[in-house]
C-alpha cells in the first residue's frame, strides 16, 4: 500500500516536472473557481495558434456545458529568453525587465528611446504609441 502510494506520487511529481520543463501546466484544481461568463469549452489547439480564442472548438464563443467548479487555470513559466516585463501595480507601465538566461535583468536608459519603447509594447500586447519616461537622476 505504501509503495504504492509513493510509487504514485513519484509518478505525480514526475510529470508535473515534464510538463514545466515543456514550459506550461495545466492545473485544474488550487485555485478559487470563476465567475460571470464562461466562454470556452471543449478546445482543441493544435498549438502553432498565438490566442486562445484560434483553436478549434466544438460551440461557439458562449456556448458551454460546464460550471465553474471545471474553470481551468494554466501555469506558465515566469521567464523565458528574451522575455520583457514592467515592474509596477499597473501593468502598463513600470521599470523594464528582461529575462536573459532564466534570470531577469533591468535595461539600462543609454540609447534607449522611444521606438525601443514601442518595442516593448507591441512585445507586451499594446499599442505601439510607445512613451519613453527616464528616472530621474540619483543625487
Amino acid at each position: 500500500m505504501i509503495a504504492n502510494v509513493i510509487s504514485n506520487f513519484t509518478l505525480v511529481v514526475n510529470v508535473i516536472l515534464l510538463l514545466w520543463s515543456i514550459g506550461a501546466v495545466a492545473l485544474y484544481s488550487g485555485f478559487p473557481n470563476g465567475n460571470g461568463r464562461i466562454w470556452l469549452d471543449n478546445l482543441y489547439c493544435r498549438g502553432t495558434e498565438n490566442r486562445l480564442i484560434d483553436c478549434r472548438r466544438q460551440a461557439g464563443v458562449g456556448t458551454h456545458n460546464c460550471v465553474h467548479s471545471e474553470d481551468v487555470g494554466v501555469r506558465c513559466p515566469t521567464c523565458t529568453q528574451g522575455a520583457v516585463r514592467l515592474q509596477s501595480r499597473t501593468r502598463t507601465f513600470g521599470r523594464l525587465e528582461i529575462c536573459n538566461q532564466n534570470v531577469w535583468g533591468t535595461v539600462c536608459e543609454f540609447g534607449f528611446g522611444v521606438v525601443d519603447a514601442q518595442v516593448v509594447c507591441r512585445q507586451l500586447g499594446f499599442s505601439i504609441d510607445g512613451k519613453l519616461f527616464i528616472s530621474p537622476p540619483v543625487i
